[in-house]
């Protein structure tokens, strides 16, 4: 399977279809002002010419402003959310120093996807009443996302195909699928809300004498308008979310062959999910809200119909393995041989046990941090002898558990770092990657940041702090340095300049971090892209380019 070739693909045609479900929303306004400048003619209301016209925008305007409200307040409540919606669900969460050998399995495997995702390590929640084959994912940032697993899950998939499993869910956090569903739901929500003033209108029409409904009779057309200009719009506007999430599916089923390189293991899973149909029409009382956020719908009724949130398993399965026939087996349970795949050595995360265990508990989080950070300044120390990629993911391994210290041991913690950290009074480029790790993973929820920044062109200071940067580790030349700068430029068609040592210095580079983490999905995988090419020009990626990266990584997709 060529991954990349499917995920341009698919990345394609969701955008299509997203601005076929904007112009649905423009269909449902035109739709509304068309309807009253009829009823306006065919009531001889004596409006002409401008007057006419000024009415009709005031209601076109009137009725944007309504779908966009009502989608705006949707959306900020479905997004205050996050990990809530799987607890709302009966989903338990998994305690990091779990000694249940299926639960100890699946954080394995959690980590070492996140790691090849190149994302934080995040919660993860069981489904234990749910015995079918699914996953569930929310949160609409890195930083604030879950995975919930269901039992079966844990007792029916080999490793493998659970790795499969959880590289899929991984894919739909690092392509932003959760903020797109819930965006395209705030608005099928707005459009209802359309459809709501109608049938309000219509009820509040006195229905006593014929002279009064005669005299009624043009409120009674417009409340008709809207009920029905709503109930077709959200009609439409479910297809297209629909379509739209069929084809997201079919991208994290690709970005889940990226992770693990193996595109048997999620069509395995999908060919055992396909043996237990059974099962699943007794299975589920999840609410169709909820369905688009699993790995295939937990509703089987739903599985064919037009309004799917996922596409037929066998579509799935053939876009990983062409040769597929079709015919799926009937499920067996798993032999008692099956245990020792329970917790094999990982290839992913070479993590020492000993740092691992302590990534789980808070406490000894906060003390491995703190040790982590002084590794420059304590050469001699054990940390020293551990590997910067091993630091960096021992810290991104922690952050979970961060995250559920009081705002007052947080800040304790951070005031600790900040000491460590100005003990030689200077900010090394490693110091501060930590400090920021950690300090944006507060306890508080955190809101997600929209997007300010629509063009690098207002973005072309920071680009100069950020490009220098790099081009300064990567090379002592100053030439070669102004030359790499000049290249990034042309790419992005910008003229940038290289900045002198002395403007790159880390004060610099935190105020240009935060306005590039204001830009656009697009902008930013850009960004990263090519800090990524020029870290690896010469082949190899030293420490304060992996740094660098880290850094630039973090701070993007955090938001």
């Amino acid at each position: 399977m060529n991954f990349f070739a499917q995920q341009e693909k698919i990345q394609k045609l969701s955008r299509y279809l997203s601005i076929l479900f904007g112009l649905c929303v423009i269909a449902v306004v035109i739709a509304l002002t068309c309807g009253l400048y009829f009823l306006l003619k065919i009531e001889e209301v004596g409006l002409t010419g401008r007057a006419l016209y000024a009415v009709l925008c005031v209601f076109s305007l009137i009725v944007t402003s309504t779908i966009l409200l009502g989608a705006y307040i949707k959306f900020r409540q479905s997004s205050a959310g996050g990990i809530s919606i799987a607890l709302d669900l009966n989903g338990r969460l998994i305690d990091p120093s779990t000694s249940d050998m299926q639960e100890r399995r699946l954080l394995n495997i959690v980590e070492e996807m996140a790691i090849a995702a190149r994302l934080p390590m995040i919660e993860v929640l069981i489904f234990d009443n749910d015995q079918t084959i699914n996953a569930f994912t929310v949160g609409l940032t890195p930083s604030d996302a879950a995975i919930a697993v269901t039992s079966g899950a844990l007792k029916h998939l080999s490793r493998d195909e659970l790795q499969g499993v959880i590289g899929h869910e991984m894919g739909h956090i690092r392509n932003g699928d959760i903020r797109l569903s819930l965006k395209i739901l705030s608005s099928i929500y707005g459009l209802s809300i359309v459809s709501i003033m109608g049938r309000i209108i219509l009820q509040g029409t006195p229905r006593s004498s014929s002279r009064s409904r005669k005299g009624l009779g043009p409120v009674v057309l417009i409340g008709l308008l809207f009920w029905l200009a709503g109930l077709i719009g959200v009609f439409f506007g479910k297809i297209l979310q629909s379509a739209i999430s069929r084809q997201r599916e079919y991208l994290a089923d690709a970005s889940s062959v990226q992770f693990t390189r193996n595109s048997d293991s999620l069509a395995n899973a999908l060919k055992k999910i396909g043996g237990m149909i059974p099962r699943w029409l007794k299975s589920s009382d999840v609410t169709f809200e909820h369905r688009h956020f699993f790995f295939v719908s937990p509703i089987y009724s739903d599985w064919n119909s037009l309004f799917s949130t996922h596409p037929p398993l066998i579509s799935r399965i053939r876009a990983l393995q062409p040769r597929f026939n079709g015919r799926f087996e009937e499920y067996a349970e798993p032999s008692a041989n099956d245990e020792e795949e329970i917790l094999p050595v990982s290839s992913f995360s070479p993590l020492p046990e000993n740092i691992r265990i302590q990534c789980r508990d808070p406490a000894s989080s906060c003390a491995l941090i703190q040790d982590l950070l002084k590794r420059e300044s304590s050469p001699n120390s054990s940390r020293s002898q551990i590997s910067l990629t091993q630091c960096l993911m021992a810290v991104r391994t922690c952050l979970p558990s961060i995250r559920k210290l009081s705002v007052n041991q947080h800040a304790d913690l951070m005031q600790h770092l900040k000491q460590i950290a100005e003990q030689d009074r200077k900010l090394s480029l490693y110091e501060y990657t930590i400090l920021k790790m950690v300090n944006d993973s507060k306890p508080t929820p955190k809101r997600m940041k929209l997007a300010h920044y629509y063009s690098f062109k207002r973005l072309v200071p920071d680009l100069e702090v950020l490009v220098s940067s790099m081009a300064y580790i990567s090379t002592e030349d100053a030439t070669a340095a102004e030359n790499i700068t000049r290249s990034i430029g042309e790419k992005l068609g910008l003229s940038l300049r290289t900045l002198s040592p002395q403007e790159c210095k880390i004060s610099n580079l935190d105020s240009a971090l935060k306005r590039l983490s204001l830009a656009t999905p697009k902008m930013k995988e850009q960004i990263v892209t090519i800090i990524q090419e020029m870290a690896k020009a010469d082949s190899v990626i030293h420490d304060n380019e992996a740094l660098l990266i880290e850094l630039v990584e973090f701070s993007l997709s955090a938001t």
